[in-house]
């Protein structure tokens, strides 16, 4: 049921311009969608989709299995396919065996709103009711393809190693897409091994540090203290419990 839900909202932020119920039941007046364009629509996202997975980012994102739904929800994965098909079409709608140049462009706006997304979601500026919200940036789609300064980045992780977001104490929760996208930056790939998946968590076990004497409590989820870790060697690592010392 979500994932049909997903789908109409999708095909209403593509041709009504937003997603919200409203928009959703416009779709009923929209015959020629689903005479000859939905199929038509629906081969194009596979299309841009196999252009995104030609750009080397992209590849090492795939390679660690979480789609941008799990990572930052629906809302705003929606947002990102809406506006890379949107971008896509802007320029003329290139295929793979034409206009190389164009597809270059298309993968790197799409790597900028990626990043850009990550960002607003991490800095909690990615909230609100996400219908009006998203109904907001594709009409100023353009204007989401432009980059995050460096600066207000920089920022960012310099507090999130220091364990605070936005005066507030960070958490897992919130840092777990900036460690995949940490990973995927540096070329960071998963063992090659069928039965290791892994899991964000703490470096040093939260059972170790709780009652620690000498450490501040925002070390324990700052993002000094988490990485991908195998699941395996992850539950060996709390089942040892090396403590340092206090």
């Amino acid at each position: 049921m979500d994932e049909i839900t997903l789908g109409f909202k999708l095909l209403s932020s593509i041709y009504v311009d937003g997603m919200s119920a409203k928009h959703v039941n416009a779709l009923e007046s929209e015959e020629q969608i689903w005479d000859s364009k939905i199929d038509l629509t629906v081969n194009e996202l596979n299309a841009i989709c196999e252009m995104l997975l030609r750009d080397k980012f992209f590849k090492y994102y795939q390679a660690w299995g979480q789609s941008i739904t799990k990572l930052l929800g629906n809302a705003i994965a929606l947002e990102f396919i809406n506006i890379v098909w949107r971008s896509w079409c802007d320029k003329g709608k290139p295929s793979l065996t034409t206009s190389s140049g164009k597809i270059k462009a298309l993968q790197r706006e799409s790597r900028i709103l990626f990043d850009r997304l990550v960002y607003e979601y991490a800095t909690k500026t990615w909230r609100g009711s996400g219908d009006s919200k998203m109904s907001n940036d594709i009409k100023n789609w353009k204007d989401r393809l432009k980059p995050i300064d460096e600066k207000a980045w920089i920022s960012y992780i310099d507090d999130a190693c220091n364990g605070y977001n936005n005066g507030q104490l960070t958490t897992t929760k919130i840092l777990r897409p900036i460690l995949y996208y940490y990973y995927v930056l540096i070329e960071q790939v998963p063992q090659n091994k069928v039965d290791v998946a892994f899991d964000v968590d703490h470096i040093i076990p939260q059972e170790v540090l709780n009652g620690h004497q000498t450490l501040s409590p925002s070390f324990k989820d700052s993002l000094i203290n988490l990485a991908l870790l195998p699941k395996k060697e992850n539950i060996a690592k709390k089942v040892e419990k090396i403590k340092p010392n206090r």
